[in-house]
């Protein structure tokens, strides 16, 4: 699993309430907001940014944003993927990094530069360690690897995962690893996936009124018999009338 692999990365001046979403990425996508305003929407969180804020899109989340009417905003954005360790510091929505406008300025200038990953990897690397430092020593890499991995499945449960592939990103025996997860949880890792993946599917659905076949495949099943099956064992009933129930009580 490599630490962190670059996706896309751009730059936008936005016309007046210029929107994207409701929309699901496979991948982390931080938009720096290099002047003027906008809102950024995850669930029903909204926040009101502006110029020197960084907005965070995590994986297999619903999000939305739209520039402001009179003072519309102008953002870079870099997406990638990324290991345990660098995931468990993006558990924010919203970041204040006052050296980020000069990384997110060299991202953006990268273009179809020789070595164009590396040199994107490199300002992805500060930024991170930067992120580490404002945590404090209490709270860095070497401290809690359940939280870390945690952190990083409800990011990424929506894309194909192994349990030795998360403890090789912590850096930890995958026994040793398990053991150590099931002490904090009282789950395994995988049975932790699992849990994540369908609680995530049952609030796309009635959340968002998805239908059982995308939410089964924003949730990270693309076989919905399968992911019928799992959550009839979870739910104690199939997807469709958990969601048609919960559609009731919504509306009185």
């Amino acid at each position: 699993m490599a630490d962190i692999n670059p996706r896309i990365c751009g730059v936008e001046a936005c016309a007046p309430g210029h929107s994207f979403g409701p929309a699901v990425r496979e991948y982390f996508l931080l938009h720096y907001v290099v002047r003027g305003k906008g809102i950024f929407r995850r669930g029903k969180r909204e926040y009101t940014l502006q110029a020197g804020e960084i907005f965070v899109i995590r994986p297999g989340e619903v999000t939305y944003y739209e520039a402001d009417m009179r003072d519309p905003w102008e953002y870079m954005w870099a997406g990638f993927d990324c290991a345990p360790p660098f995931a468990a510091l993006l558990e924010q929505d919203v970041l204040r990094l006052p050296g980020a406008l000069q990384n997110f300025s060299r991202i953006a200038g990268c273009g179809d530069m020789p070595a164009k990953e590396w040199r994107i990897c490199a300002q992805l690397y500060e930024l991170f360690a930067e992120l580490d430092a404002a945590r404090g020593p209490a709270q860095g890499h070497g401290g809690n690897y359940v939280g870390q991995a945690v952190n990083y499945i409800k990011s990424n449960y929506s894309q194909p995962m192994r349990v030795q592939d998360i403890a090789a990103g912590l850096g930890l025996n995958r026994s040793y690893f398990c053991r150590l997860f099931r002490q904090q949880t009282g789950l395994s890792p995988q049975e932790y996936i699992v849990s994540c993946r369908l609680a995530k599917a049952a609030q796309f659905m009635t959340e968002h009124g998805m239908s059982q076949e995308e939410a089964a495949r924003q949730a990270g099943y693309p076989d919905v018999f399968s992911f019928s099956r799992m959550f009839r064992r979870k739910y104690g009933m199939p997807p469709g009338r958990y969601a048609a129930r919960a559609r009731q009580k919504q509306g009185g």
